[in-house]
């Protein structure tokens, strides 16, 4: 379970990476508004969590399909534009049970990430 819940945290890092290499962090505005919204949402799920750990642990799995179809989405949306990227350096989505390593491109990079989301 602990290396499960390791390479969930690992591979969103990944993302989150993937997406500030794309300009995702170029405003001060968004990343101010992200930093808090963590914050805020850290607190609220631990308040959920003392109450009711089943109904914070479903709600993760929800966020978690809500995340799945995002990046869906935005995979399809954005593949032309993925497919002349490089893949930035230390974004290697490398997971304890399964790796998949040397992509050639950033949209082979979040599309190994993304069938792994999904197959959960």
């Amino acid at each position: 379970m602990r290396k499960i819940h390791y390479a969930e945290e690992d591979n969103e890092l990944h993302h989150l990476l993937i997406m500030e290499s794309l300009g995702g962090n170029a405003l001060w505005s968004d990343r101010f508004l992200a930093y808090h919204a963590a914050i805020v949402y850290y607190w609220a799920l631990i308040l959920t969590y003392l109450g009711s750990p089943r109904v914070a642990y479903q709600f993760m799995e929800l966020l978690e399909a809500h995340a799945v179809d995002t990046y869906g989405t935005f995979l399809k949306q954005n593949s032309d534009r993925l497919k002349n990227l490089p893949a930035p350096n230390g974004t290697n989505c490398v997971f304890s049970f399964s790796v998949v390593n040397s992509q050639k491109t950033l949209l082979h990079q979040y599309s190994s990430c993304h069938e792994l989301l999904s197959r959960r």
